[in-house]
């Protein structure tokens, strides 16, 4: 057991790279903003927004198969941020980034995943090209469903009018009355925003004194 034990650590330090890990740490702390005496100090010395990006150099110098990164670009100033967009465009693994920042998305990603109403939406491209498609998307969805529903009037209407007519049109009526329940049964699903909750507070009551406003 211990042989594969060994084995299982050779491995992963080969992974690692361990011969040139050190460099590599300080290459990548370096790109996060700390210089060669910065990254000598205890790590308690530093502010949660530091702390922040020595968590981010920690999983990005681990490799791992799958990367999860929530909201990296935090704390970030603009040459950290620059150095970050490079840094991911070139990895070589696959990153799942939460960001609301649109520029980094649009440098560092190559699909999106649009969660929509507990449904995954996937869309190749990076931010912008999803934005555009997915617009493209709706906008044939919303021709189609009118398209759709001017069948379903039509289908409905004549259900109406001749559903109690002689028998020839009465079996016309059945066999619309089919098409119309296969027409709905295949209905296009629109896309559609999610609604917005608007609130309004009322203007306050002066206060009286000693109230400083």
């Amino acid at each position: 057991y211990m042989g594969i034990d060994l084995m299982e650590v050779y491995e992963r330090l080969d992974e690692l790279d361990s011969e040139n890990a050190e460099s590599r740490a300080a290459t990548i702390l370096a790109g996060l903003g700390f210089d060669n005496e910065a990254q000598a100090r205890p790590t308690k010395e530093y502010s949660g927004g530091w702390r922040m990006r020595i968590a981010l150099a920690q999983a990005l110098f681990m490799t791992p198969d799958l990367l999860l990164l929530d909201e990296p670009t935090n704390h970030l100033d603009v040459p950290a941020l620059t150095w970050l967009e490079e840094f991911l465009a070139s990895w070589e693994k696959t990153v799942i980034i939460v960001s609301h920042d649109r520029g980094f998305l649009n440098q560092t990603t190559s699909h999106t995943i649009f969660l929509h109403r507990k449904r995954l939406w996937y869309y190749g491209g990076n931010y912008d090209t999803f934005l555009r498609v997915r617009a493209e998307h709706r906008a044939n969805q919303a021709v189609m469903a009118g398209v759709q529903e001017r069948r379903v009037a039509q289908l409905k209407q004549f259900i109406a009018r001749f559903g109690h007519g002689s028998k020839k049109m009465a079996r016309q009526a059945q066999s619309r009355m089919k098409m119309l329940s296969k027409l709905q049964d295949e209905a296009v699903e629109v896309d559609y925003d999610d609604p917005y909750l608007q609130l309004n507070f009322p203007a306050a009551a002066p206060l009286p004194p000693p109230c400083i406003s």
